[in-house]
């Protein structure tokens, strides 16, 4: 038997969540999963879910972005499924530096909530050995974004970015 959970983003975007029923021994306590309600609530996502989105979603393109700390990026993020707690969905992604050198290239993971357009994430940045964090906010139509971020956790800097046609 399979539940089908569907959201919408601020951007309009309609997902479908289909998580496989999973057996209570896998099950976070009551309290965890809002079964509280009766046990009315949905089953949470288990990491085999599956997103299908109805049309293009904020994320089908890359941004190219600039930090303020100098760096210029193509960023591509991407909704890989439901984080463990069924209420956000769990983001990846790449960034690839576009002038100063490979070595600036990059992942991100996170978490964004299924109701709206703010990412958090952390990037890692292996061969310069740097690391940080960083909140994306997305305008409504998913066209821009601007950040606060945090570099190896002693540096503030902003980000900003627009989708790539």
């Amino acid at each position: 038997m399979r539940n089908t959970l569907a959201f919408a983003f601020a951007f309009g975007l309609s997902i479908s969540l289909a998580a496989g029923a999973s057996s209570a021994q896998d099950r976070p306590p009551a309290e965890s999963r809002d079964e509280v309600n009766n046990g009315n609530a949905p089953p949470p996502a288990t990491p085999d879910s599956t997103i299908q989105t109805s049309k293009p979603g904020p994320f089908d393109l890359p941004y190219e972005s600039e930090s303020s700390l100098g760096g210029k990026f193509d960023i591509k993020l991407q909704v890989v499924g439901a984080y463990r707690n069924p209420t956000r969905f769990h983001v990846t992604g790449t960034l690839k530096n576009t002038d100063i050198g490979r070595q600036y290239d990059g992942s991100f993971e996170g978490t964004m909530p299924m109701s709206g357009r703010v990412v958090t994430l952390t990037y890692n940045q292996p061969r310069a050995n740097a690391h940080g964090t960083v909140v994306f906010t997305f305008s409504e139509d998913g066209e821009t974004f601007t950040g606060d971020g945090m570099h190896m956790g002693t540096t503030p800097f902003k980000w900003t970015g627009r989708r790539k046609h």
